[in-house]
């Protein structure tokens, strides 16, 4: 067990404390000038009280909480800072869910990844100002709700891979810019690319899933002639110097990889 205060950067770390079941009630109370908490190999951390993230920590850039036992997410609705939080690390738990309205936090980073998760409902991420968000290698979850990144903000990277997702939702995910489905396999159907307007990389696993990406006419017919009428519609008025008949050009076309199966998998 480890504690440590720099009187001009605070830092509360606990490591390899096995033995660690809890966290008092308002043990964040009266640091103003706390900027990281980290807490790592805790196995028989396995809750943290209701209110223990319900403070004010206007410095606080860096959470992280990795390699416990807790099966639930922290109650980070109530964590107050003056700016956005560098990073949320929530890696290697045993979070098995994310519930409606659960994830209230301005965030550069969110990182959910090797946790236990089974399901995301919609809304999760209803407010939340989230930069880049990572659940890969969560490979128990299967159930993503159509509308589980409905309300979220500000979202530019999203990271599913090595999940057991079957479909992958679209609402929310309009100014996204970086996609990884690395070894999701059971994405067998990708949505319409014409839900990611903003996209410039993207790593996917089955190589067809690519095709959507670089032949958007065949791969969704019906949004691609409403695009092409826009177009069309822009070049007779003030803008006819439009002329691109794709939603990607060719340079983020070229950006986009697939990732092949290795051989016997």
């Amino acid at each position: 067990m480890v504690q440590r205060k720099i009187e001009q950067n605070p830092l509360l770390i606990l490591q390899d404390v096995k033995k660690l079941q809890t966290l008092e009630d308002g043990i964040f109370r009266g640091m103003p000038n706390l900027t990281i908490i980290y807490i790592s190999h805790a196995p028989s951390l396995s809750s943290l009280p209701q209110q223990l993230l319900h403070v004010f920590l206007p410095r606080l850039k860096i959470l992280r909480l990795l390699h416990t036992g807790l099966e639930e997410l922290p109650d980070l609705t109530h964590l107050g800072t003056k700016s956005i939080i560098h990073m949320v690390d929530l890696e290697n738990n045993k979070i098995k869910r994310l519930r409606e309205k659960s994830i209230d936090i301005q965030t550069e980073q969110l990182l959910l990844d090797n946790n236990e998760l089974q399901e995301v409902e919609a809304m999760a991420f209803w407010g939340s100002q989230i930069g880049k968000l990572s659940m890969k290698g969560n490979n128990q979850l299967k159930h993503l709700d159509p509308l589980a990144f409905k309300g979220i903000k500000s979202l530019r990277s999203l990271d599913l891979s090595e999940t057991g997702i079957t479909h992958l939702p679209t609402v929310g995910l309009e100014g996204l810019e970086t996609l990884r489905l690395v070894r999701t396999y059971s994405l067998k159907v990708f949505p319409s690319v014409y839900s990611f307007k903003n996209i410039l990389r993207a790593e996917l696993t089955y190589h067809y899933h690519c095709c959507a990406f670089k032949f958007p006419r065949l791969h969704d017919p019906k949004e691609h002639k409403k695009h092409e009428d826009f177009l069309k519609s822009m070049q007779s008025g003030k803008c006819s110097e439009v002329t691109s008949p794709s939603p990607f050009p060719n340079e983020i076309q070229a950006g986009i990889r697939r990732r092949k199966r290795r051989s016997g998998e």
